[in-house]
Parts: structure tokens; C-alpha cells; sequence
């Protein structure tokens, strides 16, 4: 019962050290609403949009994109160190 105690204590002692940022955050979200509520609705939808779209499009572009091929080809003469390359890599 002694650790549970503890446990409670320390648990009070990190709400009251994490009071002041969740007014702080508080504050931060009012003010936000506040600016958003300035902007007209149809900018607001406008640069939703356009965020969806192009997070759509880079998205379809990863997806669909090929990969890089891991292939290598080593060509020469006889004797010019091909087998010598291949085992270096």
C-alpha cells in the first residue's frame, strides 16, 4: 500500500507541475479558433482542398512509382578485373 501511495503522490505532483501548460494550450487553442473564425469559409475550404489533393497526389505518385532496379551489369574484356569487382561487391 506504501508504493501506491507514492504512486498517487507523484501522480498529483506531475498534474500540478502540468497545470500551467494546459492553460497555456488552452489559451493557444482559443486564439486559434478566434483567427479561424475571421477567415471566410470559402478560403478555409479552398486551402483543404488543396492540401487533400496534394497530399492525394504525392501519395498515388509514391504508390505507383517504380523502383529502382539492384541489378548491375559488369561488361569488359577478358582479364579486365570484372570477377575481381563482383567480389568486391
Amino acid at each position: 500500500m506504501e508504493g501506491l501511495e507514492q504512486w498517487k503522490d507523484q501522480l498529483e505532483q506531475l498534474k500540478s507541475q502540468l497545470e500551467p501548460w494546459k492553460n497555456q494550450l488552452e489559451k493557444c487553442l482559443h486564439e486559434a479558433i478566434e483567427y479561424l473564425n475571421q477567415i471566410p469559409p470559402v478560403q478555409l475550404y479552398a486551402a483543404i482542398a488543396v492540401l487533400l489533393i496534394s497530399t492525394l497526389l504525392l501519395l498515388s505518385i509514391r504508390l505507383f512509382k517504380r523502383a529502382k532496379s539492384n541489378t548491375v551489369i559488369l561488361t569488359g574484356l577478358s582479364g579486365s578485373g570484372k570477377t575481381v569487382l563482383f567480389y568486391q561487391v
